[in-house]
């Protein structure tokens, strides 16, 4: 961030912030530097009205991923471009002669809809999510489908060994193109073992999803319709929004139909709120995307009654 004034490197922490003179914390996590060079001036302009700050990316951190087990250089590989799991094998050195990837690990990409399984099914294998989204479905006591929580990219799922259980408790299902590994779930005893921080993530992973899973279910037990679609709108914005000009755009694909399940209504009635809701400003929806227009009134809606 520089001015006329005075140049200065500030660096995006962990937490997606960056710290500025008389401004104190200022997001920088997902918007572009025209976007937030619109906000710091924006913000430096209400105390300082003739201030004017040129934000400049100077450098674009790295990403790295970490490939371990039978190759021959285990460690951090460079990510400078989306990589294939067994490019990234091949910028470690290789596997080595002893591994057997082909039979432990496995690579697969879905389109959107794709049931990877089913509620019930025996759970073979658990996975880690790569790219996209993935949906999970219940079947409620009075035999509608519910989506109770979605997981996103490096998260694992289909987890049953890690709460006791041979089958799977819900359904996983593709939303948009999404790719992801899998591994045998004999393997996942060993794994818990052998490394403490895979163990530790997991479960504190579990308890995530149990809290916003019985957050759900409250709401569908005791929140009336209209405030449970205000909250299910609410939940894809927290972890799918995306700032645009004037909205939040959720950035997978999501249905009036998605909605109904999420929110424990029907179609209709999701169709006459989203319908109303965009003749008052609040929402804007098309096939398949929804935009948010006007956040604090959505969360308003889900807090009334």
């Amino acid at each position: 961030s520089t001015d006329s004034q005075e140049g200065r490197t500030v660096l995006v922490r962990p937490d997606g912030n960056i710290s500025l003179p008389a401004l104190g914390d200022v997001r920088a996590a997902g918007a572009t530097v025209t976007e937030l060079s619109e906000h710091v001036n924006a913000a430096y302009r209400a105390s300082y009205p003739h201030a004017n700050v040129d934000v400049v990316l100077v450098q674009s951190a790295g990403s790295t991923v970490a490939v371990l087990g039978e190759v021959r250089s285990p460690g951090a590989v460079p990510v400078t471009r989306p990589l294939m799991l067994f490019e990234a094998i091949a910028m470690a050195g290789g596997d080595t002669l002893d591994s057997q990837l082909s039979t432990v690990v496995t690579m697969r990409r879905e389109g959107d809809g794709s049931v990877i399984f089913h509620e019930g099914d025996d759970a073979e294998r658990f996975y880690l999510l790569l790219d996209g989204a993935i949906r999970v479905l219940r079947i409620m006591p009075d035999g509608e489908q519910a989506v109770t929580l979605h997981i996103l990219p490096g998260e694992l799922f289909g987890i049953a060994s890690a709460i006791g259980r041979k089958t799977y408790p819900a359904t996983a299902a593709a939303v948009g193109d999404c790719v992801y590994l899998s591994w045998p779930m004999p393997l996942w005893a060993e794994f818990a073992e052998t490394c403490p921080g895979f163990a530790v993530e997991t479960f504190h992973e579990v308890g995530n999803r149990l809290v916003e899973l019985n957050t759900t279910l409250t709401q569908f037990a005791t929140k009336l319709v209209e405030q449970r679609v205000a909250c299910a709108l609410l939940r894809l914005v927290e972890k799918f929004g995306s700032k645009t000009h004037n909205a939040t755009a959720i950035s997978i694909p999501v249905t009036r139909k998605d909605i109904a399940e999420m929110s424990g209504s029907t179609l209709h009635t999701v169709s006459r709120l989203l319908s109303g809701w965009e003749k008052d400003g609040i929402v804007s929806s098309r096939r398949k995307h929804v935009e948010i227009i006007d956040v604090p009134r959505l969360s308003a809606l889900a807090k009334s009654g």
